[in-house]
């Protein structure tokens, strides 16, 4: 089953501004600068439109961009509900808030499904020994 991520905010008014620089960059015929504004806006349309969470099998599958990876839903442990920035180092989330996957003895991921009590509904069927806090 395949989940797409909900969008924040605060990527969406990223976008918007580097949006309006790259306009005003067009406008003063600033071209290395429309250079490089094309490449990160690029670069966010990537992230935006790639970034989703599959439920296949024992695994869950992550890709935004080029960050991509699994996780065996059998070591999943708990899931915390509504956290934000402060989880591990990979962050495959378009949201700054999402749901924390806790697995093995001290490895988290943060995602943010659109679908959140969906997503944790499918793994507890798979996982229920799953805790959810």
């Amino acid at each position: 089953m395949k989940f797409y991520s909900k969008k924040g905010k605060l990527i969406l008014i990223v976008m918007l501004l580097l949006f309006v620089f790259w306009i005003a960059a067009i406008i003063g015929q600033l071209w290395p600068a429309v250079g490089i504004l094309t490449l990160v806006i690029g670069m966010f349309l990537w992230i935006w439109f790639d970034t989703y969470y599959i439920i296949k099998d024992d695994k869950v599958y992550y890709k935004s961009a080029f960050i991509k990876g699994a996780i065996s839903i059998s070591i999943i442990h708990e899931i915390e509900k509504n956290k934000g920035l402060y989880a591990g180092m990979i962050k495959p989330a378009l949201s700054t808030k999402g749901l924390i996957l806790k697995y093995n003895r001290y490895d988290d991921i943060l995602i943010s499904p659109e679908r959140a009590d969906e997503f944790i509904a499918e793994l507890q069927k798979i996982n229920p020994d799953i805790k959810v806090s």
